[in-house]
């Protein structure tokens, strides 16, 4: 079992992550059907659209609950069997607990084997508050001269605003009592 953590954006390195894992026997004989379980790290959750999108031969279906994605296996041999989850971050936790994968054989559960992942996120420091270039105050009569300030309520015009409807018949039409 391999499981692996990288950023997808250069900007936000924790908004979006991609959880690699692969899953080989390590002896020759096969394993027949197996459970990868996923548990999330806390704040993250896997990106429904691209958990849909996954698609692999040994990849019987998948079950989701809770903070855990289950994928059943149909086998397991010495050729390793990769693919890739997004996980998104919901919400930003402090120092959050490493979270495990485990594979289990589904009908030898004493064969499994764990291995632990966390999210380690270089956050950004925000900006600071930029330095003001000049003192003076700024003059904004050369930007609004052509605005007015009203200091009453302006008058609204009675009646239907905007175009009128405009009614047409049909041609030949009898069924109806229009006249041109």
């Amino acid at each position: 079992l391999q499981v692996s953590t990288a950023p997808v954006s250069t900007v936000d390195p924790c908004s979006v992550r991609e959880l690699q894992l692969c899953v080989h026997a390590d002896t020759t004989t096969v394993t027949h059907m197996a459970l990868l379980s996923v548990l999330m790290v806390t704040g993250f959750t896997p990106d429904q659209v691209q958990l849909r999108k996954i698609s692999h031969p040994q990849i019987k279906k998948w079950e989701e609950e809770d903070d855990q994605i289950t994928f059943y296996l149909t086998e397991v041999s010495s050729l390793p069997i990769c693919f890739t989850m997004l996980l998104n971050r919901k919400f930003k936790v402090e120092d959050p607990l490493p979270a495990e994968v485990t594979v289990i054989d589904y009908y030898h559960p004493e064969v499994s084997n764990s291995k632990s992942y966390s999210m380690e996120c270089s956050y950004v420091t925000p900006l600071e508050d930029p330095e003001m270039l000049s003192d003076s105050p700024v003059n904004n009569d050369d930007r609004f001269s052509n605005f007015h300030n009203v200091d009453f309520d302006l008058h609204t015009p009675e009646g239907v605003e905007g175009p009128r409807p405009v009614y047409a018949c049909p041609p030949n039409s009898t069924l109806l009592n229009c006249k041109p």
